[in-house]
């Protein structure tokens, strides 16, 4: 008899301590957000990512590229849009929607203009980071198999994008 109350006091209590497991993890100080950060080799945690700051650095250094034999300008570039945890580069794309569109259709048009230039800056990237500093980067052709946009702003009718593409997904024909 003794054992018999004693068996269903216990699952009571099991219950009862996963509540209050389950109210301690709601609490704000007990939770932490670490989306967007990366594990490092030696345990610790990679801050996020803070793609805006990326996305100003690589546009105004490819802004600023004045001369298009300027391999140092293009090797600075590189190291800048280089991600080394993803094996990737990050690539920048701006692009304006055509004004004979309708305006439904005019972001969706920029963002897939932004899209492709992206693309083309992947595939530069990659022939830079390679050493193959053309001197006319209209030459270049390829494919880009696989991208993520990270970023995505727009100001007026324009696309602001900063895409990640892995190395292994741009092809160079």
């Amino acid at each position: 008899m003794f054992i018999f109350r004693y068996r269903f006091i216990l699952p009571v209590a099991v219950l009862a301590a996963c509540i209050g497991c389950k109210e301690s993890l709601t609490d704000d100080t007990a939770v932490k957000d670490v989306s967007g950060t990366v594990s490092g080799t030696n345990g610790t945690v990679a801050p996020p990512v803070d793609y805006q700051r990326v996305y100003d650095q690589i546009t105004a250094a490819l802004d600023s590229m004045t001369a298009d034999a300027d391999t140092t300008a293009k090797r600075s570039i590189v190291a800048m849009a280089w991600d080394s945890i993803a094996g990737g580069f990050y690539c920048p794309g701006r692009a304006t929607g055509s004004a004979t569109l309708p305006a439904a259709a005019r972001k969706e048009a920029a963002l897939r203009a932004a899209q492709l230039v992206a693309r083309r800056w992947a595939l530069l990237f990659r022939e830079w980071r390679a050493g193959n500093f053309h001197t006319d980067d209209t030459s270049i052709k390829g494919e880009v198999s696989y991208d993520a946009v990270v970023l995505e702003t727009y100001s007026g009718d324009t696309a602001h994008l900063l895409v990640q593409v892995p190395l292994g997904s741009i092809m160079i024909q």
